[in-house]
């Protein structure tokens, strides 16, 4: 969560921020309740594209995923799920835990060139 709330400062060039991220990941975030807080971030929406993966039956954050969307340009936000259980960065299962890893490492690089 504070992943987002750099990425919108940097954005919108704040004072003692760092550059504009080029991407970011999130896993599992929790509801973007800081929101509230700075809503000055978060008027615009924001443009720094975001992978964000959640569990599909995630008992903690069950409208977090259409709660983060509403943060970012439709373009930018990308939405990943997997089986979960509960709670979690990643997945149980092992196999799934590799396509994951690997979209990420694509979306990084597509976004991140060296």
């Amino acid at each position: 969560n504070f992943a987002t709330i750099l990425a919108a400062r940097a954005a919108q060039n704040c004072a003692g921020s760092p550059p504009p991220f080029r991407c970011m990941v999130l896993l599992s975030p929790t509801l973007p309740g800081y929101v509230t807080q700075f809503p000055e971030l978060f008027a615009t929406p924001l443009r720094t594209p975001a992978l964000v993966g959640f569990c599909k039956d995630d008992p903690i954050i069950k409208e977090g995923p259409t709660e983060h969307s509403k943060l970012w340009t439709a373009d930018s936000y990308h939405r990943m799920e997997h089986s979960g259980p509960g709670h979690r960065p990643l997945p149980s299962a092992k196999d799934e835990v590799a396509a994951i890893s690997s979209r990420i490492l694509a979306f990084l690089a597509e976004h991140c060139p060296q």
